[in-house]
């Protein structure tokens, strides 16, 4: 007969515990907020993942953060977020990052044309300019390549949300 009050009991304890310690997650908005405007960098780019990992929701917000973060590290994490999520409306902007003068940035972007293009065009992030315009004019020509093929039109279809 003790049971009972020893299940409801326990039942109760963890009711008040979650009520107690559980705290929601923030929304894309939230994240954004904090990515862009958090006096830490390590909150920006806790955020900033944050952001990617709230899947569909989140690819707006880390278009947001990729153009407006001036800190270079998330613009970075934006950048390898958007390619996790095939985020192909993004293509040219990550394309054009490749001549960032940040070292971080292009090499995030070179992993990014990678993982979208499905080739790895060994964009020489060390490199000189003139090295990387190289390869930069060859991913240019890969992805128009691809921007019109039936790959992409069967991927678009998988993966496109609007701007």
């Amino acid at each position: 007969m003790n049971r009972p009050l020893y299940i409801i009991a326990a039942v109760l304890a963890c009711i008040l515990l979650v009520m107690v310690f559980w705290k929601p997650t923030m929304s894309a908005d939230q994240l954004v907020k904090l990515a862009l405007t958090a006096e830490s960098e390590e909150v920006q780019i806790q955020a900033t993942q944050q952001l990617s990992q709230l899947g569909d929701s989140g690819i707006h917000g880390l278009r947001r953060v990729f153009k407006e973060s001036k800190n270079v590290e998330v613009v970075a994490v934006s950048i390898m977020g958007l390619s996790r999520h095939r985020d192909y409306p993004s293509m040219l902007p990550i394309i054009a990052k490749l001549e960032d003068p940040e070292e971080n940035v292009r090499y995030a972007a070179a992993k990014a044309v990678t993982r979208l293009l499905g080739r790895d065009h060994r964009f020489p992030v060390h490199g000189t300019q003139e090295e990387q315009a190289k390869i930069k004019k060859t991913i240019e020509k890969d992805w128009e390549q691809y921007y019109g093929s039936e790959l992409f039109k069967y991927n678009e279809r998988r993966f496109d949300l609007p701007d």
